[in-house]
């Protein structure tokens, strides 16, 4: 008669188990790391804080720039489409902010935008003003459109919403650059 393999496999296995679970633990190796001076830390001269993102990050970064814009900086921003691109909708998300199937209403954002502002709830669009924004986009992206990162620059630049005065130069499918002028 044979032993059915599970049978056969679960003896030793349970044996490993045993052994592993109650041996000692190996001591961890000391890091190579100093010991930290004491004292205090001195201040840095930070002159500005800038955000940067890919994709899903890139759209992080828009949404840091624009809400904080009194402590951020600038932004470089990689394959990503305008600020609020959902609206709260998970179908404008997924095929109006990776895809275009859904159009971006960048009059509609621009409103949301400078509304939010007036009431306190993102920073002064007047802040984005002079901000440096660097706008990228790869030409084999099959993940984020080509036009939804042209979005993103259409909302910053002046022709479209002037609220952020933003002076745009775009090479077509390399990069788009905008720097906001003062």
């Amino acid at each position: 008669m044979k032993t059915p393999l599970k049978a056969t496999t679960t003896v030793p296995a349970a044996v490993l188990l045993l052994i592993l679970t109650t041996a000692v633990p190996a001591q961890a190796a000391t890091p190579a790391t100093k010991t930290p001076v004491s004292g205090s830390l001195r201040a840095y001269n930070v002159s500005g804080v800038y955000v940067a993102g890919v994709s899903s990050g890139g759209y992080m970064a828009t949404q840091l720039h624009v809400a904080y814009s009194s402590r951020i900086r600038g932004a470089a921003i990689f394959a990503a489409g305008p600020y609020y691109c959902a609206q709260n909708n998970v179908a404008q998300a997924l095929y109006g902010c990776g895809d275009n199937q859904y159009p971006t209403n960048l009059s509609a954002l621009e409103t949301y935008t400078r509304t939010w502002a007036s009431d306190g709830w993102v920073d002064p669009v007047s802040n984005l003003s002079g901000d440096p924004v660097y706008v990228f986009h790869g030409t084999n992206d099959n993940t984020v459109k080509k036009s939804v990162t042209d979005d993103l620059v259409r909302y910053r630049d002046a022709g479209q919403c002037s609220a952020f005065q933003a002076g745009v130069r775009a090479r077509a499918g390399r990069a788009a650059m905008a720097r906001a002028v003062p």
